[in-house]
């Protein structure tokens, strides 16, 4: 069976056909969850979960280990998901990626509530951005220009 899930119907075959794509891949599906890789048992994981499919999704760091294009369909499927009134509590270290599908977004520090709105709102925040995504644009090309500057005068 794959996934170690029983077929009860051609639907729910088609289910876990449908999740394994997915996620990336129908051919480890079959195989010893001991044999695959990391990336790949982290794959099978979500599948499984996703093979439900469940009212309530509770993923913790779904894309670690995860190949870029993977975590893209991943994202696709979640946004999925939630387009179907699923509900899914969602703790992801690639926050840019979780907050553009998310409904609303919450930051803790230090375990307590920084801030809370819509996940566009979080994503656009621009005290977020500066300290947990990287900063902005403007400022990640003034500390660019700034490093090259302080080499080129180190050079001369």
């Amino acid at each position: 069976h794959r996934l170690g899930l029983p077929r009860r119907s051609a639907a729910q075959a088609a289910r876990v056909e449908e999740v394994l794509e997915a996620v990336g891949d129908t051919a480890f599906a079959d195989r010893r969850v001991g044999r695959l890789s990391g990336g790949e048992q982290q794959r099978v994981m979500i599948a499984h979960a996703l093979a439900g499919p469940p009212r309530l999704l509770l993923l913790d760091e779904p894309l670690t280990g995860l190949a870029p294009l993977i975590q893209e369909n991943v994202m696709e499927v979640l946004s999925g998901l939630r387009s179907q009134d699923r509900s899914i509590l969602l703790v992801e270290q690639n926050a840019r990626q979780a907050l553009k599908m998310s409904q609303n977004g919450v930051v803790l520090e230090n375990g307590r509530v920084r801030l809370t709105g819509s996940g566009t709102e979080v994503l656009h925040n621009p005290e977020i951005g500066a300290l947990y995504l990287g900063g902005s644009i403007e400022e990640t090309t003034a500390a660019t220009n700034a490093t090259l500057a302080t080499e080129s005068e180190s050079m001369q």
